[in-house]
């Protein structure tokens, strides 16, 4: 994890599934991809390669991340 400060220049783009109290965001850079909690900005930060963030979004995309459906109730 990196401190937000390595990403002064960054322009960061929240997530359009944000709520009130809560967001991500992310910002692209040349050679990794940056997340961050929007509600603290001078927080930590995750960044990962470029390959690395479109294999995680090809696995939300694939349902992989999804809850387990609830058994029926009986």
């Amino acid at each position: 994890m990196q401190c937000a400060s390595g990403f002064e220049h960054a322009r960061w783009c929240k997530s359009t599934r944000c709520d009130a109290n809560s967001c991500v965001e992310v910002a692209r850079l040349p050679h990794l991809v940056a997340i961050r909690d929007s509600t603290d900005p001078d927080g930590p930060v995750l960044s990962f390669s470029p390959d690395v963030w479109r294999g995680f979004l090809s696995s939300i995309r694939a349902g992989e991340f999804s809850p387990p459906a609830s058994p029926a109730r009986r």
